[in-house]
């Protein structure tokens, strides 16, 4: 006989799972727009694993992770890209 529980179990919620999605997107296309949705979405997924309302946290974590690494890694092209310019300027190493 199967034992009952008397709460019930947290639902999934889908917004960890758009979250991973959208940071798995994010190396594809749309890039800082969709890192931003997935740090959003994962962090709004975290909260509500907190609450007791999901119990999927550890995906979210997982979006949330690489929407900033994807941000991070746009900054550093962004500076590279503007070191160059600059260099290029300035006449380069001569």
């Amino acid at each position: 006989m199967p034992i009952k529980r008397s709460t019930p179990e947290p639902e999934r919620n889908d917004l960890a799972v758009r979250s991973l999605a959208a940071g798995i997107l994010t190396w594809f296309c749309v890039p800082v727009v969709f890192a931003i949705v997935a740090i959003h979405l994962g962090q709004k997924a975290q909260d509500a694993a907190e609450r007791g309302e999901a119990d999927n946290a550890h995906l979210a974590g997982v979006g949330i992770v690489l929407g900033w690494i994807h941000l991070a890694v746009m900054a550093l092209l962004l500076l590279v890209r503007f070191i160059v310019y600059l260099v290029g300027m300035s006449g380069g190493y001569t």
